[in-house]
């Protein structure tokens, strides 16, 4: 036993943790499995000599399989992997005799206080029950006595490190005090039964809403709402040092005010595939406790690589592409498989360039090539509309014609405009370009308003963009030939509301934005690629800008001029 003895020595001694102290008694047991009774009647001797304390008994009773002589009452709470369990306050005697374990129903009742009601999931790990905690019934809280209360599975309990994985969960939740984190009570046994103590929440899980009429309802604002609402949780649990490794659709919740909440922090280490069972969470009693999700599973993960919170933003870019695209980017296979068959994910047309750059690096295989952090993530995939970011030059365009219809006097700048035949001329364009925006609305069912809002986002964030790149040709595949371009968003919105307000702003900025740049290209003397930008942007609007631009490359230029 000498080799035990040391063992000991060392974890009481602050020189070891409670995985190497179990990881020394489970390999001596595994190499010596006819010592077993006596190992055991060594530990009770120890605990009954005052040689040991019954902290370490209970930490490794569970490994010894072999009924021991007598049944010995160890009087201890659960003890956290970092805890001093040489000075343990005792508490109600919990026996470690091996019993045939009772099947927990509705009805059951843990602890004399938590009444089972009804049973709201299973998973990988466990049981949730809804139950009624008779304490908050009688003392703290009676009109809201009902909690979640999580029990270790029978298949979980059988791996030797179950119970500690559940009290892990439990210190790393009760750690993350966040309003988009699933808040965390207690830890506690009931004989043979582990359980966690937690809020009880209203509303359904987001695999669950995925598949429902209400997700293919949903308006590209309301799914960023929830994006943003996993991030933040998400985070914030990074932030405190604590990394997921199985986030998944099924390990977030949707609650009914809203507020999305991210649960399940018990895992921490990948294990080997099973296949058929990519969006379950898989353990392996082989190997030290750990588990994952293949199909939300970082590479990094399958190579048994230390976690690390990219591995999270991998599980988080393929929940946000579910998200907004209604599957899995590649069809749940494991990003092992997506590496060795090259697959990459289908754009997603409802996202805008720069979010669709953002997710396919959130998706990047290699953690050198993903986003470094959530945070970062959010920032970038962020919508971001024109009229907020140019309100400021809307409001001073708006105070200016203000002022010249008061300087000119509202009829004498209408005659003054009219009397202009190259505006006369303009609008006789402008009518053949758009339907008219004074012909008799018509009002829109619910999903055309829908349709109108997301088109409007899409052309906003585009011509935003548009603004910022300075090469010629993305700036004409942003606006007028690429995908979702903003002139086929525009032609899509005034089919269905042709006097359309943003709409018309958004013609409008186009076609100033053709101006801005093809003024430039002719100060540089690019005076083709200035024809190109003039002829494209008065595919949006013909003013006065683009006229005048017109005429100085006539006049500079008459070869040029041909092309008009």
């Amino acid at each position: 036993m000498q080799e035990l003895g040391n063992a000991i020595g060392r974890f009481v001694g602050g020189l070891s943790d409670v995985d190497e102290l179990r990881s020394r008694f489970r390999d001596y047991l595994q190499r010596n499995p006819g010592e077993r009774d006596a190992v055991a009647r060594w530990l009770q001797e120890g605990v009954q000599a005052g040689r040991l304390t019954p902290a370490i008994l209970l930490t490794i009773g569970d490994l010894i399989s072999a009924p021991a002589p007598a049944a010995i009452s160890v009087p201890l709470p659960p003890v956290a992997a970092d805890a001093d369990v040489t000075n343990v306050r005792a508490p109600p005697a919990v026996s470690v005799t091996p019993t045939a374990d009772a099947v927990l129903v509705p009805g059951s009742v843990l602890d004399e206080r938590y009444t089972l009601v009804e049973q709201l999931g299973h998973g990988g790990m466990g049981t949730v029950f809804k139950a009624r905690d008779r304490n908050r019934e009688m003392f703290q809280d009676r009109h809201h006595p009902f909690i979640a209360l999580k029990v270790l599975s029978e298949e979980f309990k059988q791996h030797p490190d179950a119970r500690m994985a559940l009290q892990r969960e439990t210190v790393r939740a009760q750690s993350l005090a966040h309003p988009n984190v699933v808040t965390v009570y207690d830890f506690d046994y009931d004989g043979e039964h582990a359980y966690m103590t937690m809020e009880l929440l209203d509303g359904q899980p987001l695999d669950e809403w995925l598949q429902s009429e209400a997700y293919a309802q949903s308006s590209l604002q309301t799914r960023w709402q929830i994006v943003r609402g996993i991030g933040a949780g998400l985070s914030y649990a990074h932030e405190q040092g604590v990394v997921h490794s199985d986030l998944k659709p099924g390990n977030i919740f949707l609650c009914r005010n809203g507020a999305a909440k991210v649960m399940d922090f018990g895992i921490a280490r990948p294990l080997s595939q099973v296949p058929g069972q990519a969006s379950t969470t898989l353990f392996d009693p082989a190997e030290r406790l750990g588990g994952f999700t293949p199909a939300y599973a970082a590479l990094e993960q399958w190579n048994r690589e230390a976690p690390d919170p990219r591995d999270d933003i991998y599980a988080f870019s393929c929940v946000v592409y579910a998200i907004f695209s209604g599957q899995h980017p590649f069809g749940l296979a494991s990003a092992r498989a997506v590496f060795q068959s090259h697959l990459a994910p289908t754009r997603i047309d409802s996202l805008s360039r720069r979010q669709w750059d953002t997710l396919r690096r959130g998706l990047a295989l290699q953690r050198a090539d993903r986003i470094a952090s959530v945070g970062e993530f959010l920032a970038q995939f962020a919508p971001q509309t024109w009229l907020q970011k140019h309100r400021s030059s809307l409001l001073a365009v708006a105070l200016t014609t203000i002022a010249a219809m008061l300087f000119f006097g509202a009829r004498a700048y209408r005659v003054y405009v009219e009397d202009t035949a190259s505006v006369l001329e303009d609008e006789a364009l402008n009518a053949s370009l758009w339907p008219k925006v004074d012909a008799a609305a018509r009002p829109l069912t619910e999903e055309q308003q829908r349709d109108v809002a997301d088109l409007l986002y899409l052309g906003q964030d585009a011509l935003r963009q548009a603004e910022q790149t300075q090469s010629i040709e993305e700036l004409s595949s942003i606006l007028s030939r690429g995908d979702n371009n903003v002139h086929d968003l525009l032609k899509r919105v005034r089919a269905l509301d042709p006097a359309n307000l943003p709409a018309i702003t958004l013609t409008t900025g186009a076609a100033h934005l053709y101006a801005v740049r093809a003024r430039k290209l002719l100060a540089e003397q690019k005076i083709d690629d200035a024809v190109t930008l003039v002829l494209e942007g008065q595919t949006f609007q013909h003013n006065q800008e683009l006229l005048r631009i017109k005429q100085q490359i006539c006049r500079s230029t008459p070869a040029a001029c041909a092309r008009f």
